[in-house]
């Protein structure tokens, strides 16, 4: 885990949130981020944004891609708190590398009342063992989790599957 505005890492690699986000209006593109540690960490969150219009294009958030955070409850993918109105472009968010089998296994969290956040052409890719009562792509906490919308215009959601039967993918859970 690094600080960035201190050129300082720490030894830590397991430490959670890999990257949090805290300014607005900020570009990032055309990179990897992996959130799979041999140590394995049940709670990692790979990529937690807390800022506000933040633009992501070609960026692959390669969370979850361990055993202990693939089976984790309060494991993520990417976790989009505070202002939001966020825009994912072209983006892949999640793996197929390390099958789920926990049963409460989520790969983005909507927290905060986060609003108007656009993903589009992106990719959402998960290997469930299950479709237990918790497992789902996307999440919200709470009522209260998302403001306004969340818009999902021509992305991908795959559940690798075996040749013996599949599981379904699980898009979310809805709160009214």
């Amino acid at each position: 885990k690094c600080d960035w505005s201190s050129d300082v890492c720490s030894s830590d690699l397991a430490s959670t949130p890999v990257v949090k986000v805290t300014g607005s209006g900020c570009i990032f593109a055309n990179f990897q981020i992996w959130g799979g540690f041999t140590t394995g960490n049940a709670g990692m969150i790979t990529w937690q944004d807390e800022g506000n219009r933040n633009y992501y294009w070609n960026v692959h958030f390669a969370g979850q891609a361990d055993a202990a955070s693939a089976a984790g409850s309060a494991s993520r993918t990417l976790v989009l708190s505070g202002g939001g109105e966020h825009v994912f472009q072209g983006c892949t968010i999640g793996v197929d590398t390390v099958q789920r089998t926990g049963g409460t296994t989520r790969t983005v969290e909507f927290k905060s009342g986060t609003a108007r956040n656009t993903f589009s052409n992106c990719t959402f890719p998960v290997y469930l063992a299950t479709l237990a009562a918790g497992t789902s792509t996307l999440y919200t906490a709470a009522a209260a989790s998302l403001d306004r919308w969340t818009k999902f215009d021509n992305c991908f959601f795959l559940n690798a599957s075996t040749t013996s039967g599949g599981v379904a993918q699980k898009i979310g859970r809805a709160h009214v």
